[in-house]
């Protein structure tokens, strides 16, 4: 997958921005696994306001494959 995907500012509390839109989708999912919220292609930046602090994944999806990143949410 292309490693230009990326996000900031990481710790983040109210939102966060992408860098690029290559991707379909964009899942956030908790250290259990759970998914907590879903992200549609082309998205520049997500509200993550309603997500509890803590240590979350971000998932990258695109035709080419997924990229994973950790994030903090403050």
């Amino acid at each position: 997958m292309q490693n230009q995907i990326s996000f900031y500012p990481n710790p983040a509390s109210e939102t966060i921005y992408f860098n690029s839109s290559l991707y379909d989708s964009i899942i956030i999912y908790d250290l259990a696994g759970k998914a907590v919220k879903y992200f549609e292609a082309n998205s520049v930046e997500a509200d993550i306001s309603n997500i509890s602090p803590g240590q979350y994944i971000l998932q990258f999806i695109s035709p080419s494959g997924t990229k994973t990143e950790k994030l903090i949410i403050k």
